[in-house]
């Protein structure tokens, strides 16, 4: 009896010691992609926390807003008139996980634009262990109600929504990019007498530091 518990107790640990991790409790843009072929993880795992590409952190109940589509392929689809021509999003789209399995998902659309959606959902996941693993969230409207009247969920590929504009945070860190284009145009309003010079060089100080980032 006693030799049958311990080959038991002995079983339980080699099968808990081969489980794959199914959750983690932060990782980051730069973490995420160290994890390419790696076999420690299932193909999808939950996520409490996500430190983005840019160095923002992402946790459930965060609040964002759904930009443009960045796909303009004027598609006609579902209850839209027909004739009637609507810009889809790339990352965005409606509906389960299963529904995009099977192709019947539905991307999202302009009629979202300005949407304020709240992080109901964070996930990472690839096809294969030989892909890289990319964040998902899934999202729910501010105040309730359906997308588009339809879908009460909405899932976003998120890095690459961000990048297109499909996704927008609003406490999002300022980008150099973003800081050097602020710093033109209060030179442009500077040089047209609409800003004074006080005003200038204090942004141009506040500015500086993000901008000598390299």
């Amino acid at each position: 009896m006693r030799f049958k518990l311990s080959f038991l107790f002995l079983f339980y640990c080699i099968l808990l010691t081969g489980q794959k991790n199914n959750h983690v409790d932060s990782i980051s843009y730069d973490e995420l992609q160290e994890l390419t072929n790696s076999k420690e993880y299932k193909n999808y795992f939950d996520v409490n926390e996500y430190i983005t590409r840019a160095g923002d952190k992402i946790v459930i109940g965060d609040t964002l807003v759904i930009g443009k589509p960045s796909n303009s392929n004027n598609i006609t689809q579902g209850s839209v008139a027909i004739g009637q021509a609507i810009n889809n999003h790339s990352y965005i789209y409606l509906g389960t996980t299963a529904a995009a399995l099977t192709g019947t998902l539905m991307m999202g659309n302009d009629g979202m634009l300005n949407d304020r959606v709240f992080v109901v959902g964070i996930s990472a996941g690839r096809i294969s262990k030989k892909n890289d693993y990319e964040i998902y969230l899934e999202l729910n409207k501010v105040g309730g109600g359906r997308f588009l009247g339809v879908k009460k969920l909405a899932r976003v590929l998120f890095e690459k929504a961000m990048e297109s504009g499909e996704i927008i945070n609003s406490n999002a860190k300022m980008t150099r990019s973003e800081a050097i284009r602020k710093l033109k145009e209060a030179k442009e309003l500077y040089d047209l007498e609409m800003m004074s010079s006080d005003e200038y060089d204090a942004l141009k100080n506040q500015l500086s530091p993000i901008i000598k980032e390299q």
